[in-house]
């Protein structure tokens, strides 16, 4: 085995634990907080660390073997990992920080929540390097990761019992944000796993198990993302028969009975599930975003977290949705992140393309929650929202050689110069043969004029001859416009 091969191997087996390891931590989560209803291990959140050290071990690997290269998209992630460094850097320098009601500093808390979230930057960027194959086998035991949690956890009908979950883990604060998003993470791999027979088990099943939850936006944007990578994908057939049967679902479960044992279990989270009472949380949102759009100006320079520790009295006010980035860290992270949001759909569009929905496993996972992570920062969530940071960094943490680079930037955006060159020399070719054949067939109407006194068998002979010139002429002319076409559409990924 030569160099080249043991470094492939070692950067293979560097990656391929990424995903897994980050699995673990969501099962960690959801046996010991719903089955177990034990307080969260957080020595599990070392977990994505690891892998996030399997990224940087891989990288440096990748480079002795390829040289020093960096794409452009790694640059834009570097630039934005600095930039929010620098706003937490200036917060811990000029001593901006202040306590809530709860006795939390706004600083450690930002600090803390910029740290985790980074580590789940270079734990995406390691599953970009990582392979699997599918299997229904395993889609079904990732859905069973969350199914018996979630028929053992203490409930009120469908829905979750929060306030006999507080007082089992001992966690104040334990509600849907909590555990929802880490089941989200298994029912996007099940349904990349899966095959395409198994995969409206698993929406259902999402569905189900999110709506007990009472996570309205998670439950929502999951049955969004799933719509909408098969969308993309080609399977617009598949997504209008699944829509007439969610909309069947619903009508049964309007006027069927279905609906009087929800309401006889829990009414009140069944109305707040469908928006049929008045939505507290939503409210309090929109008041949140409202006072704090005003006091964003103030907090360009570094962020200004502050604010939400003194105004609104609970670090937990935030404003969720892509602004709390330039309420954490000011305005350029902001500009930044909607940056690397824009350039990570064009580079997961454009992966489509080329593969030409022949996707990964892991390439299907990235993709899915990329979608979820954008539509839920742009309506629902903050920034502390973790899955946006673990999509960017997969997304944009790709190192690549210099040659599949170029191909990569061509993809993206055509040289318009180069295309215009081309179709100036074909017109050009085009009008020099129409000159050529016009200068032809002046010549051989005054050479037929010339030889009228000829015979009849003179005459047959010379039009025949001529004829087998001009289809060879023509079958030449055809085969190297074919070559030419050919190779144009060429493309080698």
């Amino acid at each position: 085995m030569n160099w080249r091969k043991l470094n492939s191997l070692v950067q293979y087996l560097l990656t391929f634990p990424s995903c897994i390891l980050v699995l673990v931590t969501c099962a960690s989560a959801t046996i010991g907080l719903l089955y177990l209803q034990t307080p969260f291990e957080f020595e599990f959140q070392y977990m994505p660390a690891v892998a996030a050290l399997g990224y940087f071990m891989s990288r440096s690997l990748y480079a002795v073997e390829h040289g020093i290269h960096i794409s452009r998209n790694e640059i834009w992630a570097a630039v934005f990992i600095l930039s929010t460094g620098i706003a937490v850097g200036l917060q811990i320098q000029l001593g901006i920080d202040a306590l809530d009601e709860d006795g939390i500093s706004s600083l450690d808390y930002t600090i803390a929540m910029w740290a985790f979230n980074i580590i789940y930057v270079f734990a995406g960027a390691a599953c970009n390097r990582a392979s699997y194959v599918k299997s229904d086998i395993v889609a079904i035991i990732l859905l069973l990761l969350v199914v018996i949690p979630f028929i053992e956890a203490p409930k009120q009908g469908l829905f979750f019992d929060y306030w006999l979950l507080r007082q089992a883990t001992g966690i104040d604060g334990f509600t849907h944000l909590i555990i929802a998003e880490w089941c989200v993470f298994f029912f996007i791999a099940a349904f990349a796993f899966a095959s395409d027979k198994l995969r409206p088990v698993v929406i259902v099943v999402s569905v189900v198990c999110l709506f007990g939850m009472q996570g309205r936006s998670s439950t929502v944007f999951t049955l969004f993302t799933f719509l909408a990578f098969w969308l993309l994908t080609g399977g617009k057939r598949i997504v209008l028969i699944y829509a007439a049967v969610a909309g069947i679902c619903v009508l049964a479960f309007t006027f069927f009975p279905i609906s009087e044992y929800l309401l006889g279990e829990n009414e009140r989270a069944l109305e707040r599930m469908l928006l049929d009472s008045e939505d507290n949380s939503l409210e309090a949102r929109a008041d949140i975003l409202a006072d704090s759009v005003y006091h964003l100006p103030a907090s360009s320079l570094h962020g200004d977290p502050t604010y939400i520790a003194v105004e609104a009295g609970t670090m937990g006010s935030y404003i969720h949705n892509i602004l709390s980035m330039w309420q954490f860290f000011g305005v350029v992270p902001f500009i930044l992140i909607l940056i690397l949001l824009v350039r990570s759909l064009l580079v997961m569009r454009t992966r489509m393309k080329l593969k030409k929905g022949q996707l990964s496993v892991m390439e299907e996972m990235a993709c899915m929650l990329l979608i979820y992570s954008a539509t839920s920062v742009i309506f629902a969530k903050s920034v502390v929202f973790y899955w946006l940071w673990f999509a960017v960094g997969y997304w944009m943490l790709q190192y690549v050689d210099k040659k599949f680079e170029k191909e990569w930037v061509v993809a993206l955006k055509p040289d318009k110069k180069r295309r215009s060159s081309k179709r100036k020399k074909r017109s050009g070719s085009r009008s020099g043969s129409d000159l050529n054949s016009g200068l032809n067939a002046g010549l051989l109407a005054s050479t037929n004029s010339e030889s009228l006194s000829s015979t009849s068998t003179e005459s047959r002979s010379d039009s025949r001859t001529s004829a087998n010139s001009a289809a060879r002429s023509s079958s030449r002319s055809g085969s190297r416009s074919g070559s030419r076409s050919g190779s144009r559409k060429r493309f080698r990924f």
